[in-house]
């Protein structure tokens, strides 16, 4: 990163003696560039630094999601719809509610701001006690709360999905015992991530979750005919030992210190235990939120759960390439921000991520409504899976597409308030949305149990109260950051929504004008016909959208350029 210029002395004893001045001025490489030098570099040069990790972030995210999906193919191709499948669904959750809950939340809304904090002070070893104190205590945690979950297997599997037969549930527990081991290995990992992240060091932590699909898949294609479902979840074991393994080389690297100390006594552990309770508890009431889905899902009729969760890791794509990568690159600057107390470079970097992340999320919202089918079909239609599959699948994408820029917002709004150190609002917001989504989703269970509902559709309306409690968090959440950041334009925010709504709205029509076409002049019937039409699709829907967002007057095109590609945008 380069210093502001300095005039050139002219005698040349004195250039030299500068020289080493400035370097012995200059930071560790362990230590974020200190706030008065990050002030003084011009905003531009920070957005381009910062579109640089979140291109890295993109990318990973577009990587792993994309082997996400070719994971989920594998499965669908063995598993389809089945109970089986199901079990695996059900059990998987209970093993990521434990990581969410114990771990997830203290990575990023307590840990990064305050480990941050010691780095900016130059208290190195301050920071890599506090780290090393946190990752002891989180394994620990996490172990016995898995231990006992394992113990308590059977009754717990018996009451999520008490809408089952027995030998459902037996098959739930038996696959929960095994995942339970990967959220301790998780925990860990998520604090290697954060420590990295906080460096603005993000390729290898980016590639931890290909481990993760990795190990998943190998485990389907190598175990699926002696272990059957097992295979799977022995694959889960393994990705994550990977998802941990790939980080630790690039830690070395940075010099990092691992202490095996549990300080209660420390400051930062403290401080980071005081942030990290509201967080643990807005991410258990959303977990719970969870597992209560996969329960009222369990009630409804055979498949509604598998079809949820093959419409939602398709949903998650957009969601991780836009609104995760842009928010995990930003949020180590506003915690730097924040901490240095400049609170107009934090509100315009606010600014311009929801304006972004807004641009590119509605018309992803558009594309997955109007060629969901194609793309389910290019995706799973194989196998076990049916295009009767294709259907019900696309079906659930297209009312969870609705919520796609409403769960982006909340993933940049909710770590705005973090580099706050406010922690308590976004649990607030989470309750409401939480409290809407039970109340909505009990009332599509007893309007398809009264017949209201059609059986084999009515796991729409639960994809449907998830779209609206998505929105819902989102506005409750940028609405209170207003009170913190009263610079906050969100007229033109509206404004700039409604140009992308315009404009996305047109693409769509025009996407299924040329669907239209294109069934006529590809072999649709074949993978290779089916990928070069979805590709076609896509790639007109980006054009499109994005001539008809200059057209309409929006920026962000020209913006995305300038800071993506400068030199095209001179």
């Amino acid at each position: 990163m380069a210093e502001p210029a300095e005039p050139q002395p002219r005698p040349l004893w004195a250039a030299a003696r500068r020289d080493l001045v400035r370097r012995a001025a200059q930071p560790s490489r362990l230590q974020p560039v200190p706030a008065s030098r990050a002030g003084a570099r011009p905003l531009g040069l920070r957005l381009r630094q910062l579109a640089g990790a979140a291109g890295i972030l993109m990318a990973s995210f577009v990587a792993s999601r994309l082997l996400g999906l070719a994971r989920n193919a594998v499965l669908a191709a063995y598993y389809g719809t089945s109970d089986d499948y199901a079990a695996y669904l059900a059990a998987n959750n209970v093993a990521d509610t434990v990581f969410q809950i114990l771990a997830g939340g203290v990575m990023g809304a307590a840990f990064i701001p305050v480990f941050t904090r010691y780095l900016e002070q130059g208290d190195e070893r301050g920071a890599w006690r506090l780290a090393s104190s946190a990752i002891n205590l989180a394994a620990l945690l996490t172990g016995a709360v898995a231990l006992v979950l394992v113990l308590l297997a059977r009754p717990l599997a018996a009451g999520l999905a008490a809408g089952r037969d027995p030998a459902f549930q037996e098959l739930t527990a038996a696959l929960l015992r095994i995942l339970l081991l990967a959220p301790v290995l998780f925990a860990v990992s998520a604090f290697l991530t954060s420590i990295l992240n906080s460096f603005q060091r993000f390729f290898w932590a980016a590639l931890a979750p290909l481990m993760y699909n990795l190990g998943i898949i190998a485990g389907a294609v190598l175990l699926h005919q002696r272990h059957g479902i097992y295979g799977v979840a022995i694959g889960v074991l393994a990705g994550a030992a990977g998802h941990l393994l790939i980080q630790v080389p690039d830690l070395l690297r940075l010099g990092a210190r691992y202490m095996p100390v549990i300080d209660w006594r420390h400051a930062g552990v403290r401080e980071v235990g005081r942030l990290m309770v509201p967080r643990m508890f807005a991410l258990g009431v959303a977990q719970l939120n969870k597992l209560a889905s996969v329960f009222f899902a369990l009630l409804l009729a055979a498949g509604s759960l598998p079809y949820l969760e093959y419409a939602w890791l398709v949903f998650m794509v957009p969601l991780g390439v836009f609104g995760m990568a842009v928010s995990t690159a930003v949020f180590p600057s506003l915690a730097r921000q924040s901490a240095a107390a400049r609170h107009d470079e934090l509100q315009a970097l606010f600014s311009l991520s929801l304006r972004m992340i807004l641009f590119l999320t509605v018309p992803a919202a558009v594309g997955l409504m109007v060629l969901g089918g194609p793309i389910v079909r290019l995706l799973f239609e194989r196998g076990e899976f049916s295009g009767t599959d294709t259907r019900a699948v696309a079906l659930a994408l297209a009312c969870y597409a609705l919520g796609l820029p409403g769960h982006s917002l909340v993933e940049i709004v909710n770590r705005a308030f973090y580099a706050l150190h406010d922690t308590v609002t976004p649990v607030k917001a989470a309750v409401v949305a939480v409290a809407g989504h039970l109340l909505l989703s009990i009332a599509t269970v007893a309007l398809a149990q009264h017949g209201a509902l059609p059986p084999d559709r009515a796991y729409a309306g639960l994809a449907l109260a998830n779209a609206a409690a998505g929105t819902c968090e989102a506005m409750l959440l940028v609405g209170w950051l207003r009170r913190r950041l009263p610079g906050l334009a969100l007229g033109s925010l509206v404004w700039a929504g409604g140009r992308y709504a315009l404009a996305a709205g047109a693409m769509g029509v025009g996407l299924v004008l040329a669907d239209e076409r294109l069934v006529r002049l590809f072999p649709t019937d074949t993978a290779a016909g089916q990928l070069v039409a979805v590709g076609t699709l896509v790639a007109l829907g980006a054009a499109g959208y994005g001539v008809l967002a200059v057209l309409l007057g929006s920026r962000e095109p020209r913006l995305l350029l300038r800071l993506l590609c400068p030199q095209l945008a001179r």
